[in-house]
């Protein structure tokens, strides 16, 4: 296993203000440097991580594969190495339906994609300012796998409406995984949770983004209480640059 929160805000889709001080400096950077070598200092600084990547590649192609695309292409605000171990952990499990809150550019939305059932369905809840719904919605389908159903709903996930259409497009099933990354505090989170861990089936999962950030308040202290009541694992780089994110999943009972 590997191993700052913003100020409370009322919608829980993800924008700019919502992503956590080590989500900006990670979108900030590079992207391209995942495995680059640049220039000799660079590559010195880059060193670790380029052989903990290296060894990634060899010992699971498929998962580095996606990690490489989700971050370098598609812009996912993750850390390489979590990434990569959290998709290793979600394989073999079995995931036909994922409910992914907080999508930003869709970056972790095609790594869920990669590793959901090739017919399964997979659904995005998020407000993005920046492109209209029908532009964000056609650049998320061609994130899917050809054959996998996509429901996007671009409005405020802690809406009533907005968990009734979620419910109404699984049309009586549940989900196999949950994926909370929008509103980082702890009120906000919270009610995530609450609407949408019930829609999960038991034996599915749950995962939360930015669990290691350094402050006691949002993410962390509700995983932290999470964690406490469920079979879980944590996938957190403490080796690399930036400190903070992390990805916990847990197993519903």
């Amino acid at each position: 296993m590997l191993g700052a929160v913003p100020r409370p805000l009322r919608r829980s889709t993800t924008s700019v203000q919502d992503l956590s001080e080590a989500e900006r400096a990670w979108g900030r950077a590079d992207a391209r440097g995942l495995v680059g070598l640049g220039d000799l200092p660079k590559a010195a600084r880059r060193l670790s991580l380029t052989l903990h990547l290296a060894g990634a590649a060899l010992r699971d192609p498929r998962a580095f594969r996606t990690t490489a695309v989700a971050i370098r292409r598609h812009r996912a605000l993750q850390k390489p190495l979590e990434l990569f171990h959290y998709l290793r952990f979600l394989q073999p499990r079995g995931i036909a339906r994922c409910l992914e809150i907080g999508t930003l550019w869709g970056g972790t939305f095609f790594a869920h994609c990669a590793v959901t059932a090739p017919r399964g369905h997979v659904i995005a809840v998020d407000a993005f300012p920046r492109e209209s719904a029908d532009v964000m919605t056609a650049r998320f389908r061609s994130l899917a796998r050809p054959a996998q159903r996509v429901t996007c709903l671009w409005r405020d996930s802690h809406a009533g409406e907005t968990a009734a259409e979620i419910a109404a497009a699984l049309d009586g099933a549940l989900l196999d995984l949950l994926f909370l990354d929008g509103d980082h505090s702890l009120e906000g989170a919270s009610l995530d949770y609450e609407l949408y861990a019930p829609m999960v089936r038991p034996g599915g999962v749950i995962a939360l983004h930015d669990i290691a950030a350094p402050r006691a308040d949002g993410i962390p202290a509700l995983w932290r209480s999470l964690r406490r009541r469920h079979e879980s694992v944590e996938f957190i780089d403490h080796r690399h640059a930036p400190p903070g994110l992390g990805i916990g999943a847990m197993v519903k009972g």
